[in-house]
């Protein structure tokens, strides 16, 4: 997702930064100059819902609360034929999240960036204000707030999952003081990450925080978790908090915590369940109720320094090829064992009974990686058409 983003202009650290805060700033002049299309201009030619003058307050404008649905619907559905969206919002993602300070782009200390600085990136110029507008206001999750300043300036800021250290919690996120009012919260992952889960816990990785959500997908509170997680670890945020780990809350209601040094041990797993969305089947997933949080970086996780919990970190193409070899190995020994019309059964090793029990086990794991793998391209679970048609797509012999 790197290329989708990235300008071609010198990087800046975020540290040299000199851009205000609202409070910093006692007046302002007017609107910005020399910006991409649809930035300046009289109130008249303003983008869908901005043409307010609108007085106090320094956030005067939201486009979530003030923005023209009506227009922007048919900005959106255009985007949404040809799955543009989906690659705007990544690109966002990717800039407000994880790279602005490599990408020239300033970033204040609550998260907000200029969107006239990230409309003059590279792979933003095809689209038009409207368009990143409307990606904006229909984006499911809210993953993303957009203003406009006091000076007419528009921001716009990634709501949760930064992994840029100049972000300060205190100014983007609620912090939680009583943890029974958030209900149940919920990681969700993938069963391919549970051996690693189950003995080191959670961990915030490269990022700033653990994210947890109130409920599961099919509750219709995907946020906070991929809308094709499979692994569901419910936390048990009272006990947690008693023992001094601090949670936030963001504005698009994701539960957020840096945990005890980075990670979320086990002990204060309340359960982890597996759900098999093709078979409805729950089941309920086994771990060491009293296990503490590992003594090593949360940042190396899943890798460990230990070989009995060591992990090598391969891409999902890799991992997935390496599993369909076992599987396809496993099921030449079952053909063995079973013999067909042709040839008699025969008797297997020990050691290759033990291949063939792995079965459901290794069949599992593909399907986990490629549930994954589809999901880190962009898309979601398939229903039966779906995988029919991609099947059909793969199967087609190239022109």
């Amino acid at each position: 997702m790197e290329e989708d983003a990235r300008s071609d202009v010198s990087f800046l650290s975020a540290d040299e930064d000199d851009f205000d805060l609202p409070q910093d700033v006692i007046g302002g002049s007017g609107g910005s100059s020399g910006g991409p299309p649809g930035m300046d201009g009289p109130p008249g030619m303003s983008p869908p819902g901005m043409d307010g003058d609108d007085e106090g307050g320094v956030e005067r404008w939201n486009l979530k609360k003030d923005g023209d649905q009506k227009e922007m619907t048919l900005i959106w559905e255009r985007l949404s034929q040809e799955k543009e969206h989906v690659k705007i919002s990544k690109m966002f993602s990717y800039v407000l999240r994880h790279a602005a300070h490599k990408l020239d782009v300033t970033i204040r200390k609550d998260g907000f960036v200029r969107l006239r600085e990230i409309m003059k990136l590279r792979n933003f110029k095809p689209y038009n204000l409207e368009e990143l507008m409307a990606v904006v206001y229909f984006d499911e999750k809210e993953r993303y707030t957009m203003v406009r300043e006091f000076d007419g300036e528009l921001l716009i800021r990634a709501n949760q999952g930064h992994t840029m250290k100049v972000v300060d919690d205190s100014l983007l996120l609620e912090l939680v003081e009583d943890g029974e009012s958030l209900g149940e919260c919920v990681h969700g992952t993938y069963l391919v990450h549970w051996p690693f889960i189950k003995r080191q816990g959670l961990s915030k990785v490269a990022r700033n925080h653990i994210h947890l959500a109130n409920g599961l997908p099919e509750d219709g509170k995907i946020r906070g978790m991929r809308s094709t997680a499979e692994l569901f670890i419910y936390v048990d945020v009272v006990r947690a908090m008693a023992d001094g780990i601090i949670f936030h809350k963001s504005k698009n209601d994701v539960i957020l915590t840096i945990g005890s040094d980075g990670w979320m041990p086990v002990k204060y797993f309340i359960k982890a369940i597996r759900i098999d969305y093709n078979t409805c089947e729950i089941e309920e997933m086994e771990f060491d109720r009293e296990l503490d949080k590992p003594n090593w970086a949360a940042e190396m996780a899943p890798i460990a320094p230990t070989s009995e919990n060591a992990y090598v970190v391969k891409n999902l193409e890799s991992l997935i090829g390496s599993c369909k070899k076992k599987l396809q190995e496993i099921n030449e020994l079952k053909a063995i064992k079973e013999g067909s019309d042709t040839r008699p059964a025969e008797e297997l090793s020990p050691e290759n009974e033990e291949k063939v029990a792995q079965h459901a086990k290794v069949y599992t794991e593909l399907q986990s990686l490629e549930q994954r793998f589809r999901q880190h391209k962009g898309h979601r679970k398939e229903n039966v058409q779906d995988k029919e048609t991609r099947q059909m797509k793969k199967q087609r012999p190239p022109p």
